[in-house]
């Protein structure tokens, strides 16, 4: 961890993580006697030169196997915020001996939906730049689930794979809002699709997102819910890899009713908290899924999460695999 004394190193460390001080450029010492590395690429515009950072510290310690965690959209074609995450990609398939790879494409995360909860709660309304009936929000933690079966099983057909994960099916902004009203109840939200610039404004404002991380979290929802994905998505690899169907957007609104509740009162944050920008707190919450699912486990792990979230070592022996591993649908790379 860059600061073992951060909430967030400290909430991995009473997971039951091994905590390592990772400097800048990193070291191979740092991933001495891990077996898999797992880098998610930080938001910030170096991205893709600590990505390859990470990757070649990891590569000169020996670590025999890599996740990595990019976005659905990754491509040549992409906009310029998401041309890193495919360069990422495209370093991991050519360095990483073996094809010993797996990469994470993820959806637009349910959770980043509580970067708007502020401007529900006092508009009442979802605003959201979305005129599609494509949207697919993953719910975050499936990703854990996902990664901790890719890890238990180390399978040979997860190797050289880029998996496809999205939540379990596609909806447009009148069902986006009508799932929040069923859990948060009376009165109903309404959605009203706005521009991207009201969208951009409300983020940078009320969520705090500078316009870089705006623009990233923008261009993330106006390329995965074109419509033209509705013939890609929702994809079944989150139930093929885990056993279990994605989980539905209604649980991620049962889980917040306060935070998007009209009228809500705005809960103060805490001084640890206050340090932290809602968007660095929300994208960190997934390092400490990760942590929790593969604590359980006790494989080695050496989570990577640069710039916003914490990095871990777990360590422990490796877990027996019980049963075949499921069939992957996601494609070669």
């Amino acid at each position: 961890v860059a600061d073992a004394e951060s909430p967030n190193a400290k909430a991995l460390a009473a997971a039951g993580a091994e905590l390592r001080i990772l400097e800048h450029p990193p070291q191979p010492r740092a991933f001495a006697g891990a077996s898999w590395v797992f880098v998610l690429a930080p938001l910030t515009a170096d991205r893709l030169e600590r990505g390859r950072l990470l990757m070649g510290a990891a590569l000169a310690a020996g670590v025999p196997r890599a996740a990595l965690l990019s976005v659905i959209g990754a491509g040549p074609e992409a906009p310029p915020s998401l041309g890193a995450y495919y360069a990422l990609e495209q370093h991991l398939a050519d360095v990483w001996p073996n094809r010993a790879w797996t990469v994470f494409r993820t959806y637009f995360y349910q959770q980043n939906l509580l970067l708007w909860s502020a401007d529900v709660r006092a508009t009442g309304a979802l605003r959201l730049p979305l005129t599609s009936g494509c949207f697919a929000p993953l719910y975050e933690p499936d990703v854990a689930a996902v990664l901790f079966e890719v890890v238990q099983a180390l399978p040979s057909e997860a190797m050289g794979k880029v998996l496809q994960l999205t939540g379990p099916r596609s909806m447009d902004g009148a069902a986006l809002a009508r799932s929040a009203s069923q859990a948060l109840g009376p009165p109903s939200l309404r959605f009203e699709a706005v521009t991207r610039s009201v969208a951009a404004a409300a983020l940078e404002s009320a969520a705090g997102l500078d316009p870089s991380e705006a623009s990233l979290l923008l261009d993330l929802l106006e390329l995965q819910a074109q419509p033209q994905a509705c013939e890609s998505y929702p994809s079944m690899d989150v139930e093929l890899v885990t056993g279990s169907p994605a989980t539905d957007i209604g649980v991620f609104f049962a889980e917040h009713v306060q935070d998007f509740r009209p009228g809500t009162p705005v809960r103060f944050a805490s001084e640890a908290e206050a340090a932290t920008p809602t968007a660095r707190r929300l994208l960190s919450s997934e390092a400490a899924q990760v942590a929790a699912a593969v604590t359980s486990l006790s494989a080695i792990l050496l989570v990577v999460v640069a710039g916003f979230c914490a990095r871990t070592l777990l360590s422990g022996r490796q877990a027996a695999v019980d049963a075949p591993y499921r069939s992957l649908q996601g494609a070669a790379h």
